[in-house]
């Protein structure tokens, strides 16, 4: 449990230097960069029975959140529209990922999934305007 506290302290950490700085200073940066690499330390982290989160990582105002998933899914045009949409309601339905929205900031969710084709990764953005 112990584990689980610090890993929602480190994102509210994250959060709070993104919603209250729209442009980075240079301490900032070095906040979130430093607060990446403590979440970073902690993977992976099992989100559900098929899909672990592998790691963390910042771009030009874009979260970047890599999973993989264990397990073979098709991955033709319905099945990303399908998770494009659940990936989008997830993130407008939490307050973390809304805050960073509401800032111009994207998040983008990269799955590596196992296909009957091979491995393929689905890159499932989700933009500013989305919740709105």
């Amino acid at each position: 449990m112990k584990n689980k506290n610090q890993y929602a302290v480190l994102i509210a950490v994250v959060v709070a230097v993104v919603v209250s700085n729209q442009a980075f200073r240079p301490n900032d940066k070095k906040r979130l960069q430093k607060a990446v690499a403590e979440l970073n330390a902690q993977m992976p982290k099992r989100i559900d029975d098929v899909t672990t989160q592998t790691s963390v990582e910042l771009g030009d105002k874009k979260w970047i959140n890599h999973y993989s998933v264990n397990a073979t899914m098709e991955t033709d045009a319905a099945a990303k529209a399908k998770l494009r949409d659940f990936v989008t309601k997830m993130a407008c339905a939490k307050e973390e990922a809304r805050a960073l929205l509401k800032r111009g900031w994207a998040i983008d969710n990269l799955y590596e999934v196992r296909t009957t084709r091979g491995f393929e990764t689905i890159d499932v953005l989700v933009l500013p305007s989305a919740c709105d």
